[in-house]
């Protein structure tokens, strides 16, 4: 359910990317795909190798709203320190909480 939303969120925010540079636009409908491919493989198979698709995807989400809060991407100077712009914190939120998830799926547990 959470790469659902984090799919939906990164197709919510396409239109404001675009805006910005063409080339976040770009970047968000390729994170768009590869957050629902995550999400629909979870549904069909949930094996390891998709978890480790979606620990890497959700990385991913969180990496570049780090980046782009942190040193900032060029000519889009309009995301640098705005920690909480409500797609963006969405979208890391998502994508931390994937992280977790896949790493709790991922990790061998005794009982």
């Amino acid at each position: 359910m959470v790469a659902v939303i984090a799919s939906l969120t990164q197709a919510v925010s396409l239109p404001s990317n675009f805006e910005v540079e063409a080339y976040l636009g770009v970047t968000a409908i390729l994170m768009t795909g590869l957050t629902a491919m995550s999400a629909f493989l979870l549904l069909v198979s949930g094996g390891r190798g998709t978890w480790l698709f979606t620990l890497v995807t959700g990385g991913l989400n969180v990496l570049g709203y780090i980046v782009s809060r942190t040193v900032g991407y060029p000519f889009a100077d309009s995301l640098y320190h705005d920690w909480f712009h409500p797609l963006g914190f969405t979208i890391a939120f998502t994508g931390v909480v994937t992280v977790l998830l896949s790493l709790w799926n991922l990790i061998p547990r005794h009982r």
